[in-house]
């Protein structure tokens, strides 16, 4: 299934205001040939939707820190 981010984003700055920090993120970077979304895809869609985007993979802890 591919997600198609952006439907609940007009939401979201519409309720908390168009200064909101978002980011869409990818997990389990480590695993490319599992993915449904190349990396260029997400940034993208990243791009598109005016929010941030960073690759992480929770099991290993990377780019954790600089998520949360």
């Amino acid at each position: 299934m591919k997600v198609i981010p952006g439907l609940w984003i007009a939401d979201v700055r519409t309720d908390r205001g168009s200064d909101v920090i978002m980011l869409l993120v990818s997990n389990k970077m480590d695993l490319a040939n599992k993915r449904q979304m190349t990396t260029e895809e997400g940034k993208q869609h990243a791009e598109e939707l005016s929010t941030m985007f960073i690759k992480t993979r929770a099991k290993t802890g990377y780019s954790m820190k600089r998520l949360f």
